[in-house]
């Protein structure tokens, strides 16, 4: 038997009443016609207290004119398993089987007939999210510097889900209520920048670097050149409408330009200071420095890289000095911290020259709080032009003429000074081998002894300590020929601290016998000459103590190992035999026995030998 859906509006109709008819009227129970079914509604409704009706409202009522016929259970069943998997997804051996729901299909069996309706946007949305798993991205064509100047990296396609096309055939399969199998549709993503593009930036690149940059340092308008050597490590590509635009890196140029202001940089050079019994004076020349724009050079580089102007004059600030006289008061250098002292007694000439002129380059330097002192970074170069003398000093493991020997008397003083004072040692180095003239003062005020020396050389060794005092340190520096005595004192605010040291000499090895033999062109054939003396070695331990505040720091060791030393002699390569001796030293070999000459007669009497009691024969003078 049919029934029928009546829906049925009136104004003003409880929503429990309107609920109560809906279920009346569906009810199977309830056979009877349209017509009958709307008059007992009508009826029902005028059961209703009036004044909640509005008169005038007319009851209202769709008719949904589909029978409600029992669906077949096989059509039930077809429809499940279809609304379970309607469509097997495929490509390059991967499945996907989505359900009816997430590709946005609706199934119903409308006469024991199964139809879809198809939601286009969830079924977009589905696709696309298949889509961003197979798809490949297509790799732009790119350039990058290298040793032998641009290379370029070629271009990759990709490939990109045919949205359009997979989703009108995805369509068709759903629509037909069929469970269907489909291939999912690619197509080919094409870079944005393809290796014509990338060949065409190199050649416009190699065509900018051509020309090189010519950059004038004021004020003596001195002329840098960059060239493409310089240029190419800076380059880099940038993707613009669809080309490779060749530019200057911003962060690879700064570096450059850093370590460019850094060397041309004109140093302040600030004043020396005297202490002058706590009056202190400022002595001694003061010079504004300059150093180079970095961001208006960066700017004006990048500006130009692609433009025809190739000579830029460069910006410059002015460096102003710290230390004015109107800042000497406070800084706080108001007593001795420390002083260093060492004897240079009896050196030769050169040596006594170059300790002088080592402490003046050193005497009157300030020392800013919790700033790290150089020692060759204050010396500067030693050479002539500071005032040194060729000297000899250990180089390469022996004696040799170099500019400034002696200049390690005056490091070995300023170390002293800055271990009595408690200051952080950053950097030290002992000599190579012992040397006694750095015994006398070597332990400070608790007496002589070995192990506290500190061995420079520009470039290569240092010697570095921190100002930890909170107050800024003036070093005086002075030597006197007369009596031998370097003398390193420090000025400042003494911090609340004593210092103090154990000293042991923990092993003593002897000189080494064999004599060592160096070749030297410059050592005239024939000749030897001694550079260094034989000498014992040793173990040195020091341990300072430092206790700041009443507070007692961990110990710190400072350990010396004294190589032993042979005696060394510079030979003329010539004269160096397979042994590495000098072949004139070597004895001469045996006399070959003619065996045709007469044997000696055993009955002769013995030859003389040599009196022992005779002085010996002179030797050259090493």
């Amino acid at each position: 038997m049919d029934s029928f859906v009546l829906e049925v509006f009136v104004p003003g109709t409880p929503p429990r009443l309107s609920e109560q008819l809906r279920l009346l009227l569906n009810t199977r129970l309830l056979a009877c016609s349209a017509p009958l079914a709307l008059s007992l509604v009508l009826a029902a409704c005028g059961t209703q207290r009036t004044s909640q009706i509005d008169p005038t409202a007319v009851p209202t009522a769709t008719i949904v004119t589909t029978p409600t016929v029992d669906v077949a259970p096989t059509v039930a069943a077809a429809r499940d398993a279809l609304a379970k998997r309607p469509l097997t997804l495929t490509f390059a051996g991967k499945r996907w089987q989505p359900t009816a729901e997430q590709l946005g299909a609706t199934i119903t069996a409308e006469n024991n007939q199964l139809q879809v309706v198809v939601d286009q946007a969830r079924l977009r949305t589905y696709l696309q999210q298949i889509g961003s798993k197979i798809g490949i991205a297509p790799v732009d064509a790119q350039v990058q510097a290298a040793v032998a100047g641009l290379v370029a990296t070629p271009a990759k396609a990709g490939r990109v889900l045919d949205l359009e096309s997979t989703q009108y055939a995805a369509t068709n399969a759903l629509e037909s209520a069929t469970a269907r199998q489909l291939v999912l549709q690619v197509v080919e993503a094409t870079p944005a920048i393809d290796d014509a593009d990338a060949a065409a930036a190199i050649e416009r690149a190699n065509e900018l670097m051509a020309s090189p940059f010519v950059m004038i340092l004021p004020p003596n308008k001195q002329p840098f050149t960059w060239d493409a050597e310089v240029l190419l490590p800076m380059l880099r590509f940038t993707p613009e409408r669809g080309m490779l635009e060749a530019g200057l890196d911003r962060d690879r140029l700064a570096e450059r330009v850093a370590l460019f202001a850094e060397r041309t940089e004109k140093k302040v050079l600030e004043p020396r200071v005297a202490w002058n019994n706590g009056d202190l004076k400022i002595v001694g020349p003061v010079r504004v420095g300059a150093r180079v724009d970095a961001q208006k050079m960066i700017d004006a580089l990048i500006g130009s890289f692609t433009g025809s102007t190739r000579e830029l004059t460069l910006s410059t600030r002015p460096l102003q000095p710290t230390i004015t006289e109107a800042k000497l008061g406070t800084l706080g250098i108001k007593e001795l911290v420390s002083i260093g002292k060492s004897d240079f007694s009896e050196s030769a000439p050169y040596r006594v020259t170059n300790v002088l002129a080592g402490m003046k380059l050193l005497d009157g330097v300030l020392i800013p709080p919790g700033e790290e002192f150089s020692f060759n970074n204050t010396i500067g170069e030693i050479d002539a032009a500071n005032g040194f003398v060729e000297g000899y000093a250990i180089i390469q493991n022996r004696t040799q003429l170099e500019f400034g020997g002696g200049i390690c008397q005056d490091s070995t003083t300023v170390f002293r000074a800055a271990f009595w004072a408690g200051l952080p040692i950053s950097d030290r180095k002992q000599h190579t081998f012992y040397i006694s003239w750095y015994d006398k003062y070597g332990l400070g005020p608790q007496g002589d002894g070995p192990g506290l020396d500190a061995a420079i050389f520009t470039g290569v060794q240092d010697l570095k300590f921190v100002n930890d005092t909170g107050a800024w340190l003036l070093m005086q520096a002075t030597a006197n020929p007369r009596n031998g005595l370097a003398e390193v004192a420090l000025y400042g605010t003494k911090p609340d601290r004593t210092v103090s040291l154990t000293h042991e000499i923990i092993k003593r090895t002897p000189a080494i016998d064999k004599p060592e033999y160096v070749p030297d062109p410059k050592q005239p054939v024939g000749t030897v000459k001694r550079t260094d003396t034989a000498r014992g070695g040793m173990v040195i331990e020091v341990y300072r103590t430092v206790v700041d505040g009443g507070v007692e720091r961990p110990r710190e060791l400072f350990s010396t190992n004294f190589q032993p030393w042979p005696n060394k002699y510079t030979v003329n390569p010539a004269d160096i035999g397979p042994d590495g001796r000098p072949v004139f030293l070597n004895p001469p070999p045996a006399p070959t026995v003619d065996p045709l000459l007469p044997t000696a007669d055993p009955n002769a009497p013995p030859m003389p030998t040599a009196d022992p009691n005779a002085p010996p024969m002179p030797t050259a003078d090493p």
